[in-house]
């Protein structure tokens, strides 16, 4: 721009290069913003793109200084030294802000081009500009999200070989690093030897070279050989024409999560195998329980079945008592009727002296067969008061037998509750086990 200012001064006089400069000059100014100013920044003219940017009208601004577009923050020094350059025929360019009549800021890009005379000196400076507002907001807005970013995430970039260029404090504390033993590594520094000599990882680069990105939780090395791991996206980045030129990767430190849900799920497991010991545990009871309730029921059975037979002893007993007692009868009144034979014996004299002795030995048989009955009705009426003994106490063996056997039916009922409990307890925690699992499914790279 600078030259094409000298050459326009230089040539001003040759009619034809005058037109064709001309016309270059109106294209300039039917395309971007101009303002004409005195060696001293006063104002001397502004097309319609210029003031349309400023939001003023050409008649506010003419023969007012330049300040009036600047921030009162600038550097006063700085802006004087910035107009005795302008005015010595030097030329500036670059990134500006400027202050609009509203007060907004208004960025623009801009060259500030002394105009010399046909002796070479310098009489006028035109500033040619470009809003860039726009760009620089959207610059500004996407540098604040990425030092956002940056503030609480570990950041490092590379090179799409994976050459490390630089990293953040956040991944270098993570890491236990510094910027200049990692610059200029290779990303396989914080991988394991086994894995960085692997066919999935070089896949794994070749994938990022090629745009493509990659996302999940990986188990990284630190300096000192510390397991780490990151839940991290590494991000190509493209250029203008759309081709990768390097690796972004954005990574929270979330070893201690990890961990934590590896310990939860390894208590979890013992938890899970003591309850399955107890279903198990709950299961053989209840079928213990149900044997013993059978086996209580056979119990009933065969006490029920001693009762009847000790009841059915004791009614033969007293039947034989009821015998006893008749022969103990009969032998009494064999007695008396001996007695009887022996006096009409004795009356009958001599003549009846052999059925005397016939009487005699009858009576005596009777006595002997009255005493046997005594003894045996004795032995019967001692055996009768044992057998309702026994009787007695197996009928209350039974009543045992009935309680026992009504407990066992609640336990095994109260197990069986248990039991079904300990089943849903298992399966429960069989549950709970596989989303521990699924949420601490982690992404290692092979």
């Amino acid at each position: 721009m600078l030259n094409f200012l000298k050459k326009q001064s230089r040539l001003g006089d040759h009619p034809s290069s005058t037109q064709d400069l001309q016309g270059q000059v109106e294209a300039i100014r039917r395309s971007q913003a101009v303002i004409e100013f005195n060696l001293d920044g006063t104002i001397l003219w502004a097309n319609d793109h210029f003031l349309s940017a400023m939001g003023y009208e050409l008649e506010e601004i003419r023969g007012q200084h330049h300040r009036i577009f600047v921030d009162e923050s600038t550097d006063q020094e700085a802006y004087r030294l910035f107009w005795q350059k302008l005015g010595r025929g030097e030329y500036d360019s670059g990134k500006y802000k400027r202050i609009a009549r509203d007060g907004r800021e208004v960025w623009i890009q801009a060259s500030y081009n002394p105009i010399f005379d046909r002796f070479g000196r310098p009489v006028k400076v035109i500033k040619y500009a470009t809003d860039i507002t726009a760009e620089v907001l959207r610059n500004a807005d996407v540098a604040g999200q990425l030092d956002a970013i940056s503030r609480v995430q570990a950041v490092i970039e590379f090179d799409l070989d994976g050459t490390i260029l630089t990293a953040n404090e956040n991944f270098l504390a993570t890491t236990g690093y510094t910027l200049r033993e990692v610059q200029g590594q290779h990303h396989r520094m914080f991988v394991n030897p086994a894995e960085a000599n692997s066919q999935g990882y070089r896949e794994f680069w070749q994938r990022l070279g090629s745009g493509q990105f990659d996302a999940g939780q990986y188990r990284r090395v630190g300096k000192h050989g510390q397991g780490i791991w990151l839940q991290a996206s590494y991000n190509p980045i493209f250029d203008a024409d759309g081709r990768p030129f390097k690796v972004v990767k954005y990574a929270t430190d979330v070893t201690a999560q990890i961990e934590a849900t590896q310990t939860l799920q390894d208590a979890l497991s013992q938890l899970s195998a003591v309850i399955q010991q107890n279903a198990s545990n709950a299961k053989d009871a209840d079928q213990a329980a149900a044997t013993a309730s059978a086996i209580t029921v056979k119990g009933q059975v065969v006490v029920s079945d001693a009762v009847a037979n000790m009841t059915a002893i004791a009614d033969s007993s007293k039947k034989i008592g009821k015998i006893v007692g008749m022969i103990n009868e009969i032998a009494f009144q064999t007695n008396i009727l001996a007695l009887n034979a022996a006096v009409e014996a004795a009356r009958a004299g001599d003549s009846g002296a052999g059925f005397a002795v016939v009487a005699e030995e009858v009576r005596s048989l009777a006595q002997r067969s009255a005493v046997s009955a005594s003894d045996i009705g004795e032995l019967i009426g001692d055996a009768l008061k044992r057998i309702e003994s026994g009787r007695i106490r197996v009928e209350s063996m039974g009543t045992t037998m009935e309680n026992i056997s009504s407990s066992i039916k609640q336990v095994g009922g109260t197990m069986s509750e248990i039991l079904g409990a300990s089943e849903n307890q298992a399966a429960g925690m069989e549950k709970l086990n596989r989303a521990i699992a699924q949420l601490s499914h982690t992404t290692i790279l092979k």
